[in-house]
């Protein structure tokens, strides 16, 4: 015992401060109860069945969720039923339940104790795993009944416990699943819209769902990050003046959150000196960075009345929200002040710098292969896009795309694609459902007779698999390593021309040596002043040619030869290529 008790102080001390008993409130909102229907079936039906034997004593089901340092308690005795949730409880808090430990060692135990107002003669507990993250226990408290009330939960031990897991699981995934719905919902929206009214809205909307609050702010940095200004706020009872902003800027959680990147979570405002009161109700408040690239641009904050409202599991799901909403925020702030002002060269430049930030900005050194791209636009902005995306360990997205038309409409549908191809990465389909689902958006969204050609991949660089869906776009050049040419036309329908479009996958070996070239049209299509166009076989015979050069040279030769074929007065279209070397 001494033992645990020397361990229980050292993790209090790591934790730096822990809340003491008398300020661990109950959380009854619906928000807080996460028990799904099934949860509430199974230990309802448990209840019923021990309720005639429990007479004083207590049975609670305890089930503890690492990940958020949370437990939540169902209580029940023979007088009432009451479900509670405690926040910052430590791994050997939850196990020590399942010792003899002094009720005052424990916090769970304190507060079972203190809700049944009288120290049980005896206590049991039944532990098990319900998940990997997820572990449970029935906890019995004993009275003059105890034996019998342990005879009756042995009795049904297994069925109870494989109920509750049950339970459990289908309530980590309903809510798994809500989560990654509404990111994906809202997601769609905010990658589509381009009034911040409207953005606003479902990033409101959105949050709702998820996470309780009673007021909240986004906010964007200014002038290098001297200012800061209120884009949107709810929540308070009037508009936060200049002086509390420039507060907030300085001192205040949002600019400190702003200066620093760092994600915050704070149980308790009135102990935290950073804290800049902008409503008398507020308890406790979460705060996430808005990143645009690897650059903080703003903050996103929440607050509540209740004290430590926000786990570490909200912060996570914000920070994710954060990540993908400001892209939008920042497209529709930078859209909206230039339309504003009309200013067709600063609306222009604006784009093109948003344009700029999709691409790599950094070389593309990837073990085992070497690799080179250059996206050239033939007027301030254009349509063309490549990327690659990481995905997990040795798996990288691989996009080339093409948006009819030129300028500035066709940037933004290409945005428009870029953020709803990201979106559906993210959520893990396979390339032919990722597919289907940018077609469905980009018809819903993007005026009839705009239309989108593409080619999206996966390249395991590991097993040296390349697997790849064509969407309507040039066939990608795969030059093998003995000479042979292969064209990969593999894949479906244009992007919104049609909903409801099915596209196949086919994945294909690569080998050293081998060489995978993605091109748009303006390369193929490129004109000479006799009307010749440089066409396929012209640049299959100029990566044969150059094979054993550097991708980089190889690249540089091909455009070089381009714009040495092309006719100087005809007005040339965008200019995309990716080539990958096996090596």
């Amino acid at each position: 015992m001494l033992s645990l008790n020397q361990n229980l102080r050292q993790m209090k001390k790591e934790q730096q401060a822990k809340t003491d008993m008398t300020s661990i409130e109950t959380k009854q909102s619906a928000r807080e109860r996460r028990f799904s229907a099934r949860q509430l079936e199974y230990i309802s039906g448990l209840y019923d069945e021990l309720k005639p034997i429990l007479g004083n004593s207590g049975l609670a089901v305890v089930i503890y969720h690492r990940m958020r340092l949370e437990v939540e308690v169902h209580l029940m005795t023979g007088s009432q039923s009451t479900m509670f949730t405690m926040r910052d409880i430590i791994p050997v808090e939850f196990e020590a339940l399942a010792t003899d430990l002094p009720v005052d060692e424990s916090p769970i135990l304190k507060y079972l104790i203190g809700t049944l107002q009288q120290v049980p003669e005896k206590r049991q507990a039944f532990t098990f795993e319900a998940t990997s993250t997820i572990p449970a226990m029935l906890f019995v408290f004993g009275g003059v009944e105890f034996e019998q009330i342990i005879r009756a939960v042995n009795a049904r031990l297994g069925e109870y416990t494989l109920s509750i897991q049950n339970a459990i699981l289908i309530d980590a995934l309903n809510r798994i699943e809500l989560e990654l719905e509404l990111l994906q919902e809202t997601g769609t929206i905010l990658s589509m819209s381009i009034q911040l009214d409207d953005v606003f809205k479902s990033i409101v909307d959105a949050l709702e769902k998820l996470i309780s609050f009673n007021a909240i702010g986004i906010y964007i940095l200014r002038q290098k990050g001297e200012r800061i200004d209120e884009l949107f706020s709810s929540g308070y009872q009037k508009a936060t003046s200049p002086e509390l902003l420039r507060l907030k800027a300085g001192k205040g959680l949002v600019g400190w959150v702003a200066k620093t990147g760092e994600p915050v979570i704070v149980p308790n405002v009135k102990q935290d000196q950073r804290y800049v009161a902008a409503r008398e109700e507020t308890m406790s408040e979460l705060v996430v960075p808005l990143f645009f690239g690897s650059e903080v641009i703003g903050a996103f904050n929440l607050e509540s009345d209740r004290l430590d409202a926000y786990s570490p599991s909200d912060l996570e799901m914000v920070t994710a929200f954060a990540n993908q909403a400001a892209l939008s925020i920042t497209r529709a702030r930078l859209i909206q002040e230039t339309f504003e002002k009309n200013k067709i060269k600063e609306q222009l430049q604006v784009a093109r710098e948003i344009q700029k930030s999709f691409q790599p900005s950094k070389p593309l050194k990837y073990t085992g292969y070497d690799i080179d791209a250059v996206n050239i636009s033939s007027e301030e902005v254009g349509g063309d896009y490549f990327d690659f995306i990481p995905i997990v360990d040795n798996q990288l997205g691989v996009t080339i795309a093409d948006v009819s038309g030129k300028g500035l409409p066709a940037s933004l549908i290409m945005a428009s694609f870029r953020a709803s191809l990201i979106a559906e990465i993210r959520n893990n389909y396979a390339i032919r459902t990722i597919l289907r689902k940018v077609n469905n958006l980009i018809c819903e969204s993007v005026e009839k007779g705009k239309f989108v050609t593409a080619v999206y991949g996966v390249l395991d660089m590991k097993n040296r698999i390349f697997t790849f869906a064509n969407a309507g776009h040039n066939p990608p050049i795969l030059l093998r390593a003995t000479g042979e040419v292969e064209f990969l036309s593999t894949g479906g329908w244009t992007l919104g021309i049609m909903p409801e479009r099915e596209y196949e996958e086919r994945p294909i070996h690569i080998r050293d040596g081998d060489i995978l070239v993605l091109y748009t049209d303006g390369v193929t299509e490129a004109e000479s002043v006799g009307g010749e166009l440089f066409g396929t076989e012209r640049l299959v015979e100029l990566v044969k040619t150059n094979r054993q050069r550097p991708a980089k040279e190889m690249r540089e030769t091909v455009v070089q030869e381009i714009i040495s074929f092309r006719d100087p007065a005809s007005q040339p279209d965008d200019l995309t290529i990716v080539i990958i070397k096996a090596v």
